[in-house]
């Protein structure tokens, strides 16, 4: 089996190797030892371990460590929910610890992103209390669901805000399912609540972008958003064309509904959300290389 230099080679443990990657970066480590890593990766019996090395082996700009962060989110028994809480609150922390960079623009990363924990946590910006990720066996590995590709700039608070938006598509997949069956079995409050909570979840969506401004490039495109979106189907002046098995075409077949509101204004929220991205996207369309 290959070995690199011991100066950079971590070893088998995973603290040792994650400090190597945060200095030098992905793209940075040498052939010998990412040939060593993938010996690794594949005869581990450690998931976690799989995971974390699928993410270090892929060295990629778009890479958001989503199969360890889903493993840890079940590990540890977090609704995506609030697991999205967690990866914005620690961007708060990373950017408090970092030193480099500018400092007025870690201080309005810091400052957006506390807005939006005290809008999850329902407390007052004035009385937000970080929330940490819980003690356990998981807890380790939250910590290595991000990792630098370059050296030069690691991209970090970009990565937690996209790792968090996944986790709010997540919500609003969910939501809109269950809102679905809701409709089906004749429960329009529950459908109702549900709607309401993923017109929410959309208003925290936009959050994110002010925290970092997320690009519109086809390389960070939301497979779960594109879930959300099949499930709920066409909204607005289209909702007539939805499929019956969707949110929209459950709702659609009764049009004196309440939910049709509650569907407009849940539209309403998905296209101030698209407008922020697209307006974020003019004034600079940011790469996720590029993203400080």
């Amino acid at each position: 089996m290959p070995h690199a230099e011991p100066e950079t080679d971590p070893g088998n443990d995973p603290d040792e190797l994650h400090d190597l990657v945060g200095r030098l970066g992905t793209g940075g480590l040498p052939a010998e030892l990412l040939a060593r890593l993938a010996v690794e990766r594949d005869d581990t019996r450690d998931p976690f371990l799989a995971d974390y090395l699928d993410g270090v082996l892929a060295a990629s700009d778009t890479h958001l460590g989503l199969p360890l962060l889903e493993r840890v989110r079940t590990a540890a028994a977090l609704s995506a929910e609030r697991l999205a809480t967690l990866l914005v609150a620690d961007v708060v922390a990373h950017e408090r610890a970092v030193e480099a960079g500018d400092p007025a623009l870690r201080r309005r990363r810091v400052r957006h992103a506390l807005r939006f924990v005290a809008v999850a946590t329902g407390t007052r910006l004035a009385d937000v209390d970080l929330p940490a990720f819980p003690d356990g066996p998981a807890a380790p590995w939250f910590a290595r669901t991000v990792h630098p590709v370059t050296a030069r700039h690691d991209g970090y608070a970009l990565v937690r805000v996209l790792q968090a938006r996944e986790m709010l598509f997540t919500v609003l997949a969910d939501d809109v399912r269950a809102a679905t069956l809701a409709v089906g079995d004749g429960r329009p409050a529950e459908a109702a609540e549900l709607v309401a909570h993923a017109t929410t979840t959309f208003g925290r969506a936009t959050m994110l972008s002010r925290v970092v401004a997320i690009p519109l490039a086809g390389d960070v495109r939301s497979a779960r958003y594109e879930r959300f979106a099949a499930a709920c189907g066409p909204l607005g002046t289209r909702l007539r064309e939805a499929r019956p098995d969707t949110l929209a075409g459950a709702v659609a077949a009764a049009p004196d509904s309440d939910l049709v509101p509650a569907l407009d204004r849940l539209d309403a929220a998905r296209r101030r959300w698209a407008g922020r991205l697209a307006a974020d996207a003019a004034r600079d369309p940011l790469r996720l290389d590029r993203a400080a």
